[in-house]
């Protein structure tokens, strides 16, 4: 298959979802902020799957008393940095810096957030310069599966574990697998060194930076980057790639919640351009073992924080996680 059917065969699910999008219902909380009442009862039942509207009642009513506090309510400075606000604006943004200071975004293309990594983007490099006997696009083609996988899982764990523990057996997971690619690169140069290869990691990338140079593979070592990336990519995405999106829904105060995700998820891509772009750099100056094992390092940072910091909000409404920051 070429890029052009390639590219057309990806453009199949974007079509798809923009036909599937005219049939939902428009938001509740929109619809009420309009005073169309009856139009935003029928649309949360609809989205709750209420048989009648007595189910629904008193989540329609918490939704319209928190549109009239906001029209009443004016953010003044002292309120922007009151505790409530600052807290958890930081533990979001913190989240955003693990999650891309993690590596994720050499490992995997982010398609969809905060959802599903569906396009593999750097692990053919990674095989490709691992020197593996298994093929690197028959290897991302594994990962791939293991991304579809790993989210649908994700999709049952996240209101049966709780947010915080997938986050902490997220990232543990993650360190693990980004530990093991590293000591898979750093067995490949010493055995490079033995045998007087040259290394130049900073010229290593080609014009089109499609891999690295390939030194002395180590024998007995070579299911070690495939199964590396799988369990990272697997810890990734049931916890870590979609656990902090869904936290800007469930930690931020209503009020600021428009201004806080807008600055989390601007900071988010920001990090994710900033750790691509200097990807190549880090490989230069740690060579690739020491790129990943910082990596882990910050994996490893991530999971002291969730621990410390982090709350669970599992089976909590809205108003009980505001008053845990009060």
């Amino acid at each position: 298959m070429n890029w052009f059917w390639l590219t057309l065969a990806n453009a199949v699910v974007p079509v798809t979802m923009f036909c599937f999008v005219y049939f939902l219902p428009e938001s509740p909380v929109f619809l009420l902020s309009k005073g169309r009442i009856e139009k935003a009862r029928k649309a949360l039942k609809w989205f709750r799957g209420a048989i009648s509207s007595d189910h629904i009642e008193p989540e329609l009513q918490q939704f319209r008393r928190g549109i009239d506090e906001k029209k009443d309510r004016k953010l003044s400075a002292k309120e922007l940095f009151s505790p409530s606000v600052i807290k958890p604006n930081v533990i979001c943004l913190a989240l955003m810096f693990f999650q891309q200071m993690s590596g994720s975004k050499h490992l995997t293309f982010t398609a969809i957030e905060p959802r599903i990594n569906a396009v593999v983007f750097y692990n053919v490099k990674i095989f490709a310069s691992a020197g593996t006997t298994i093929d690197p696009n028959l290897s991302s083609i594994i990962v791939g599966i293991v991304l579809l996988i790993s989210i649908t899982i994700s999709a049952f764990l996240i209101d049966k574990a709780g947010r915080r523990i997938l986050l902490i057996i997220s990232d543990s997971g993650m360190a693990i697998g980004l530990l093991g690619i590293g000591i898979y690169f750093y067995i490949k140069e010493q055995n490079a060194i033995a045998l007087g290869e040259r290394i130049d990691y900073c010229n290593s990338f080609n014009e089109t930076g499609a891999e690295l140079q390939s030194e002395s593979t180590p024998e007995g070592y070579t299911w070690m980057p495939l199964a590396s990336l799988m369990l990272f990519v697997l810890s990734f995405n049931f916890g870590y790639g979609p656990v902090p999106w869904l936290y800007l829904g469930e930690l931020l105060p209503s009020h600021v919640k428009g201004f806080g995700a807008g600055i989390a998820t601007a900071f988010s891509w920001l990090m994710a351009f900033l750790v691509t772009k200097s990807y190549e750099d880090f490989v230069c100056n740690l060579a690739p073992y020491g790129c990943y094992w910082m990596f882990a390092i910050i994996s490893i940072l991530g999971t002291v924080f969730c621990f410390l910091f982090v709350p669970e909000t599992k089976g909590m409404t809205l108003d009980q996680i505001q008053a845990g920051f009060k």
